[in-house]
């Protein structure tokens, strides 16, 4: 739920649509340049680096192999 709120300014939906896009990827680095490009600007994710971080945890450990 933090992650929604605070990174997705508490959109459930934008939050759903970009995890469904990030499961599309097949590399940590492509999924960085998404959410670069459609949601950290836009958000305000340098604010926010604590969460930021976390959900980046989350997400990285999706792409070990």
């Amino acid at each position: 739920m933090i992650f929604i709120k605070e990174l997705f300014n508490g959109y459930n939906l934008a939050y759903s649509e970009a995890i469904e896009i990030l499961n599309r990827f097949d590399s940590f680095v492509a999924a960085d340049n998404f959410l670069q490009k459609n949601y950290a600007v836009k958000n305000k994710w340098l604010d926010k680096q604590e969460i930021v971080d976390r959900f980046y945890e989350v997400l990285n450990r999706r792409y070990i192999k």
